[in-house]
């Protein structure tokens, strides 16, 4: 009769327990939060837009090794409300190239220096190219001349805007042109595009 006293309270003492007992919680809470992609160009983007340049560059083998190489006007042709940083992509592709070590690049307005012949041809090509997208080749030769350097670089930037509903997609076109400043002849050209969208994704 004792053992059953002893095992009738032992068991009222367990559901009790039982009974009180907070639910365990969890310890880590994971929200799901919705995130908006960019419409513009980010500093990977940057670094990709380089890379491609120089490694399709190289490929094409159309420039010796050694040469100086400087880079010239950006042309930009973009919808209103998109940012590109052209400065900053070349010098992206400044530091790609130091790494590689198989060229040497330099910024068109730094072989110009206090050059006011070369300053005024420079220009001339700038405008020749942003209205023709295309260089007189008496004009590159004397710049090389005047300023001291093997090749220089021609970029044009453009932007393409796509809606489709709640979606807008912005493919940017980066088109590079470069010409020989010994013959006047243009010795390469390629383009990238990157396409950015500001579709909503959720982890």
């Amino acid at each position: 009769m004792k053992n059953a006293s002893m095992f009738i309270a032992l068991l009222g003492l367990i559901i009790f327990f039982n009974g009180c007992a907070t639910p365990p919680q969890p310890s880590i809470t994971v929200s799901r939060t919705p995130k908006v992609i960019s419409l513009d160009i980010d500093p990977r983007d940057y670094n990709e837009i380089a890379k491609e340049f120089y490694e399709s560059l190289i490929s094409s083998r159309r420039i010796p090794n050694g040469k100086v190489i400087a880079l010239g006007p950006v042309i930009e042709s973009m919808d209103r409300g998109y940012r590109f940083d052209a400065r900053l992509l070349q010098e992206k592709i400044m530091t790609v190239a130091m790494k590689n070590g198989r060229f040497n690049f330099s910024f068109a307005v730094d072989a110009i220096g206090d050059n006011n012949a070369a300053e005024a041809r420079y220009n001339i090509m700038s405008l020749q190219f942003e209205k023709e997208y295309s260089v007189d080749p008496e004009e590159l030769i004397t710049f090389g001349t005047l300023s001291n350097i093997d090749y220089l670089v021609f970029g044009r930037l453009s932007t393409h805007t796509t809606n489709r509903g709640p979606t807008t997609e912005v493919t940017y076109t980066y088109s590079w042109k470069i010409g020989d400043c010994r013959t006047g002849l243009l010795v390469w050209a390629d383009e990238v595009e990157i396409t950015k969208s500001n579709h909503i994704k959720e982890d």
